[in-house]
C-alpha cells in the first residue's frame, strides 16, 4: 500500500490541546508536515475558533496561579526620595496586579 494513500482526521479536542501545551510550536511542526493527509472539517474549524481563547485562558490562569509574587524591601534611609516611592508605588501595583489572578 503506497504510504500517501491514506487520510487522518483529527478532532478538535486535539487541535485546542494545541492550547494547552507549552509545546505547540513542536507539535504543530508535525501536523503541517502531514497536511495533505490530514482531514478537517468545517464543524472542527468552528469549534476550534470558538473555543481556542477559552482554553488558552484557562491554560495560562492554571499557570498564573502557580506563580508567587515577592516584595522586597526599599531601604528606609531612601524614603524620602521620589525614586524610592515610585519603587513601592510600582511594587504595590504589581502586587496588586497578581492578586487578581489569585481569586
Amino acid at each position: 500500500m503506497p504510504t500517501d494513500d491514506f487520510l487522518l482526521f483529527i478532532d478538535s479536542n486535539k487541535y485546542l490541546d494545541l492550547y494547552r501545551t507549552v509545546t505547540g510550536r513542536f507539535q504543530l511542526a508535525s501536523i503541517r508536515e502531514q497536511a495533505d493527509h490530514i482531514l478537517v472539517t468545517a464543524q472542527v474549524v468552528s469549534e476550534v475558533k470558538r473555543n481556542k481563547i477559552k482554553v488558552a485562558a484557562e491554560f495560562l490562569n492554571a499557570h498564573f496561579k502557580k506563580l508567587t509574587f515577592t516584595t522586597y524591601n526599599v531601604p528606609d534611609h531612601l524614603f524620602g526620595s521620589n525614586e524610592a516611592q515610585r519603587i513601592l508605588s510600582k511594587m504595590k501595583q504589581a502586587a496588586n496586579f497578581h492578586r487578581t489572578f489569585e481569586q
